[in-house]
């Protein structure tokens, strides 16, 4: 009787689970599918753009499916009045013989007879050199060292937007990365600097709202291995203002995505009737 007792509750517990599960049905708005535009140039190279279409958030459908064929892009330099049908590799992707020039203003229109028109405008960054950049190092173990470096640049009058990033070279291992950054600067947008905390970055943003005009140092510091020969390559990118905005709000996205208490982070996009980026950078680098 015992043994078959003990065939009997389980097979009981298993029905009474299967028979509580109920199938719950989505029955709000499906949003209506838009083209989502990638498009972030740099100065002195050719314009090139990603192209895909959005899906629901409950879509299985899986990404390599995503990009738009038989779309038609429009680039119009308005600066110079230049005008050219972007070329399509048939996979969501665009090329273009126009360069991006510093202070120059353009525009796209991307048409497909399944998508709402879209438009975008954006004018190139003028370049801000990095001056300088000053470094010290502290050791923290007997393989790794804390590098503190000191970025310094002019300023131009006007409102500018800088990104800062640090790259990594390591010819003997044939590696590239990006470090990861930390700084206390007050004027860094996405950091928990104004709360007294400094926050692992892999790039800093900040505007010029502290320092317009002026002569700008930044402090930051970062995590070296001893045991490889390194190069690093200090980079200051200055950024049109959609562009800052986007690249800002995706590392705040990142740093929340596993946080099921923080607040949802809606994405900057400039694309009028779809989503995505039409923006332009200009990079200046220090190599030490």
């Amino acid at each position: 009787m015992q043994k078959k007792d003990k065939l009997i509750y389980p097979l009981i517990i298993l029905l009474m689970m299967i028979s509580c599960r109920k199938e719950i049905k989505y029955n709000g708005e499906l949003e209506e599918e838009r083209l989502v535009v990638n498009m972030i140039t740099e100065n002195n190279y050719p314009f090139q753009l990603s192209l895909e279409h959005s899906r629901f958030f409950l879509s299985n459908q899986d990404n390599s499916a995503l990009f738009v064929q038989g779309a038609s892009v429009v680039l119009n330099n308005l600066t110079t009045g230049q005008s050219e049908m972007m070329t399509s590799d048939g996979f969501g992707e665009f090329q273009s013989n126009l360069i991006a020039l510093e202070s120059n203003a353009y525009s796209i229109s991307i048409s497909h007879p399944d998508y709402d028109t879209v438009t975008s405008a954006m004018t190139a960054p003028k370049p801000v050199p990095l001056l300088s950049v000053d470094t010290s190092t502290v050791p923290t173990s007997s393989y790794f060292r804390e590098m503190h470096a000191t970025l310094n640049w002019d300023d131009p009058v006007g409102k500018n937007y800088y990104i800062i990033k640090v790259k990594v070279v390591q010819p003997q291992e044939g590696e590239t990365l990006y470090k990861l950054l930390k700084s206390s600067d007050p004027s860094i947008f996405n950091s928990n600097a104004e709360l007294g905390n400094e926050s692992w970055l892999y790039l800093i943003a900040l505007d010029d709202a502290s320092f317009n005009g002026e002569s700008k140092s930044l402090n930051l510091k970062f995590t070296v291995n001893q045991a490889f020969s390194e190069e690093y390559h200090f980079e200051l990118y200055t950024c049109s203002a959609d562009l800052f905005k986007y690249l800002v709000s995706i590392e705040k996205m990142s740093d929340t995505k596993d946080n099921p208490f923080s607040e949802p982070v809606l994405i900057h996009s400039n694309i009028n009737n779809g989503l995505g980026i039409f923006g332009g950078l200009s990079k200046s680098v220090v190599i030490m």
